[in-house]
């Protein structure tokens, strides 16, 4: 009966070789297999056993392909693909502080987001619906046109990817009125032709 070796390897770059860490990375180690390599149809007994690769403190760059490669003339091999979840984190606002604009005017709010899987973005108003007359619309960008003192309010970017808590950052847009009378929000316009 042959031995062989059993080895870990991501991309070219050889991790493991039998019992022994070939990587210098501290966060990768082998663990003893539970499981008998012999029981396994097809795979031939392995000298020294065979190991379970461990990588702890993933971090996103360690996501991809991770090959367990039993050394043979024709080299058996099975493919681990490891993927990292990652929590939406908000790492882009348009506005950090308040909006204040001109009665009528557009104003067009951003939020962007990562994380895996990639986040939905989606708005709301506090204690409020959308000027649109919605709870809530998804995208990186909301556009109130011909804003309004009833436009006014706390607005809220939600970023979920279903992995942890959602992020969320605040926008307050406050209208400002050229002119009020009793309440009521103007702006006036005056011609004079001489």
């Amino acid at each position: 009966m042959h031995s062989y070796v059993l080895a870990w390897k991501r991309g070219i770059a050889v991790l493991t070789a039998g019992p022994v860490k070939v990587t210098p990375d501290p966060r990768v180690r082998l663990l003893p297999s539970p499981v008998s390599s012999s029981s396994l149809p097809g795979i031939p007994e392995l000298s020294g056993g065979g190991y379970s690769l461990e990588l702890k403190d993933v971090r996103p760059q360690d996501a991809g392909d991770y090959v367990c490669q039993i050394g043979t003339m024709e080299p058996r091999e099975i493919t681990h693909t490891l993927e990292i979840l990652v929590p939406p984190r908000i790492h882009y606002v348009s506005h950090t502080g308040p909006i204040e604009v001109l009665q009528g005017a557009t104003v067009k709010m951003e939020c962007k987001a990562s994380g895996n899987p990639v986040p939905t973005v989606a708005w709301s108003r506090k204690n409020n619906v959308l000027p649109s007359g919605e709870r809530s619309v998804s995208g990186l960008s909301m556009v109130i046109q011909h804003a309004d003192r009833h436009s006014a309010g706390q607005y809220q970017c939600s970023a979920d990817n279903g992995v942890g808590q959602p992020d969320t950052k605040h926008i307050t847009l406050n209208v400002l009125c050229k002119y009020t009378h009793k309440n009521r929000c103007y702006t006036i316009k005056i011609n004079i032709h001489i």
